[in-house]
């Protein structure tokens, strides 16, 4: 028996089965996972209190980093300054090396908005280091950050802020370090950006869900997330060498002790890319930080497993990951080379099996995919006009699903150079399309910016409103008129999306056919056909037992979540670990008062520019609190 289980041949059934049925295995994990958490959570996610008075709110600071972002920034300034329920609060604008007119805009806005404030930083160095120059200017305990071409509005600031004020099902309210929103993509004109959103609403909110339930997030949404301030203090910061600070900081905070919750009520409006090349750009980014980040926790997790659990399941998920996509290529070049080669030598009847198999794989992995995807719309229930994008799933089944391997593997060996360079470097923001305001007839028009930023506040608009007036997906030309060139467009979507569903469903119609001929026993399934019956159950008890293993693991973690908040070995743990956080503040205040002032004049400044001279670079707060580590051993 034991030379059975340790036979070559097993354990490659086994590699196989990982890598083969890992985005069927993952999908229903976050589907199972997902809808425990839904459920588990509903009607239970902390309010904010409601005995604050506006005066006595916590005060938030909103960091907006910018790097040529002229044509959003007033239409998103409006929306913070006008469509935010909230009081205590001010905006902190980094204009990062812009070089188009984003400190004009700036510097005009400064006269008609005292919430905001201004840090112009000379030379563009990154988001990380942009962010950590704002968190250092900031008069906030709670910093909301909230990238140039988004925004939140109603009460989302309220509802990020009462997972640090209120105890919950899932965390203890002192030990939450962030809190991530829940982004939605407003342009959906466009094939991509209709892709996206039923991405963001499946793949990326569905995984947070489940994640939750694991008790720890790979990652924070970068373009809409809440920090506690002296958290950040508590792990120095940004990660300036990585090239994603978004995923640097999740890790950072949660190996440090610190949980990140996710509010999916916290809706954030975001744009997203528009045209392959950007969207490839993007993917690419965010593949390479993921991999850095892999790369520089996978020792320290893997040799301290019962101190990092349960990050360990999220670096196993994503080292997996990393295989599959490599697992992928290969095999795309084996697939496509054996077509090839069966054709070449008329061996049909093995080419129409082979073809089959791969035919019946992406119908369970589709069926996995919108289960996935209607599951999700249905735990977003903010907006129920988004149904109608199920539509368009087939075309992520068959094609986008792509950017992820390909992004990946394009990836790895940026990410290895980054590591033995200095790391980090500038960012550029993505074209941007120019905010939409809607016409009287409630459809998308001109491209005006909006007026600047009032300090009279105008009435809060509802979620239905908020969402009739800032998505923007193409029905009418910019004059409200339905012309030729409108027509064609969407015919070409819809026609498109068609064939996609069509190419889809009928490897699906041909195992229903010849399952229902298997069963009934009316006839023999055909020549071609025979393999297919066996095959089709074969995927089917695996999906079965893998739904059961899925279910028992996510009870599972939920009983060490439900542990961890009651036990008081944990909390004393928790505590002990951050007792040195006033150390690191003054250590801080004391270090650079020289470079940055008192902190009393550095939070009233409204425009701070940053130079050599007053900058703090990628290693001196690391080295700082090494130092302060070391004098601690000592004593």
């Amino acid at each position: 028996m034991i030379d059975h289980l340790l036979s070559l041949n097993w354990w490659m059934i086994i590699v196989l089965f990982i890598f083969v049925f890992y985005p069927i295995v993952g999908g229903i994990f976050w589907i199972v996972a997902g809808a425990f958490y839904h459920f588990l959570s509903k009607g239970r996610f902390p309010d904010f209190p409601e005995d604050i008075t506006p005066k006595k709110q916590p005060f938030v600071t909103i960091m907006l980093p910018c790097h040529n972002e002229e044509v959003v920034l007033q239409n998103t300034l409006y929306y913070l300054t006008q469509q935010i329920d909230y009081d205590n609060y001010e905006i902190l604008a980094i204009s990062d090396g812009s070089t188009d007119t984003t400190n004009e805009i700036l510097r005009a806005e400064l006269q008609h908005s005292q919430k905001l404030r201004v840090i112009n930083v000379e030379k563009n160095a990154g988001k990380a280091h942009a962010l950590t120059q704002a968190a250092l200017h900031a008069k906030g305990e709670f910093l909301l950050c909230i990238d140039a071409d988004s925004f939140v509005t109603g009460e989302s600031v309220k509802k990020m802020l009462a997972w640090f004020l209120v105890d919950s099902l899932f965390s203890n309210a002192a030990e939450v370090g962030a809190v991530t929103g829940n982004p939605t993509p407003r342009n959906r004109s466009s094939l991509l950006g209709k892709l996206q959103f039923v991405e963001y609403n499946s793949i990326i909110g569905l995984t947070k869900r489940a994640q939750s339930m694991i008790g720890r997030l790979f990652t924070v949404s970068g373009v809409c997330v809440m920090y506690r301030k002296s958290a950040l203090i508590d792990v120095g910061f940004y990660d300036q060498r990585k090239i994603t600070e978004d995923i640097a900081v999740s890790w950072r905070l949660q190996l440090g002790g610190w949980r990140i919750q996710y509010a999916p009520n916290a809706r954030c409006y975001m744009q997203v890319p528009e045209d392959i090349k950007t969207l490839y750009k993007q993917r690419r980014r965010w593949a390479q930080g993921g991999f850095e980040v892999f790369l520089d926790n996978a020792i320290r997790v893997i040799f301290n497993p019962l101190r990092t659990f349960p990050q360990l399941v999220l670096l196993m998920d994503s080292f997996v990951s990393i295989m599959w996509a490599i697992f992928w290529a290969i095999s795309s070049l084996f697939t496509v080379g054996l077509i090839v080669w069966e054709a070449v030598h008329q061996q049909y009847n093995a080419l129409f099996i082979f073809i089959m198999i791969n035919l019946i794989f992406i119908a369970f992995e589709f069926v996995v995919g919108i289960i996935q995807l209607t599951t999700s719309l249905v735990f977003n229930d903010s907006d129920r006009s988004t149904y109608r994008y199920i539509f368009f799933a087939g075309w992520y089944t068959w094609l986008y699903w792509l950017i992820s391997p390909i992004t990946l593997i394009a990836a790895i060996p940026r990410a290895f150079k980054s590591m033995f360079s200095d790391g980090g470097g500038t960012w550029v923001s993505p074209v941007r399309d120019a905010d939409h305001e809607p016409a009287e007839n409630g459809n998308q028009t001109t491209n005006k910016v909006m007026t600047t930023a009032k300090e009279v506040k105008e009435p809060i608009l509802s979620d239905a409103e908020m969402n009739k007036k800032v998505i923007f997906d193409l029905f009418f030309d910019k004059k409200g008129k339905l012309t030729p060139g409108i027509i064609m467009f969407r015919v070409k979507q819809i026609a498109g999306t068609l064939i996609v569903w069509i190419v889809t469903l009928a490897p699906i119609v041909i195992i229903a056919r010849e399952m229902i001929f298997y069963l009934t026993g009316k006839h023999k399934p055909s020549l071609y056909y025979k393999e297919v019956p066996k095959l089709f159950e074969n995927f089917l008890t695996s999906t079965v037992i893998t739904v059961g293993i899925v279910g028992i693991v996510t009870i599972a973690f939920n009983f060490y979540r439900e542990y961890l908040l009651t036990s008081k070995t944990h909390t004393s743990n928790f505590d002990e670990t951050h007792q040195d956080i006033a150390d690191k503040k003054d250590l801080l205040e004391f270090h650079f008062q020289g470079v940055l002032g008192l902190p009393d004049e550095r939070t009233e400044k409204r425009w701070i520019d940053i130079i050599p001279e007053n900058n703090i670079g990628k290693d001196e707060i690391d080295v700082l609190y090494e130092k302060l580590g070391e004098d601690s051993e000592k004593m």
